[in-house]
């Protein structure tokens, strides 16, 4: 049975970059096209990469991001 996750961000590689993410990634912040924080990359596989909301981190933290 897959697994079952409730707000999170997939992103899957397009065309020209097949894979999203690789081994070791877990932890890094991803950026839309406009470099604002979008989510926290914490699994991926060939398929698809997960991410857990930035709102929903910084929330948990008692944090805000700067800039």
């Amino acid at each position: 049975m897959p697994e079952r996750f409730d707000d999170v961000i997939e992103v899957q590689g397009g065309s020209r970059t097949p894979m999203f993410s690789d081994g070791g990634d877990s932890g890094s912040l991803v950026l839309d096209g406009d470099r604002y924080a979008v989510g926290l990359l914490f699994a991926g596989d060939d398929e698809a990469t997960d991410l857990n909301p930035i709102a929903h981190v910084l929330d948990q933290l008692q944090a805000r991001l700067v800039s």
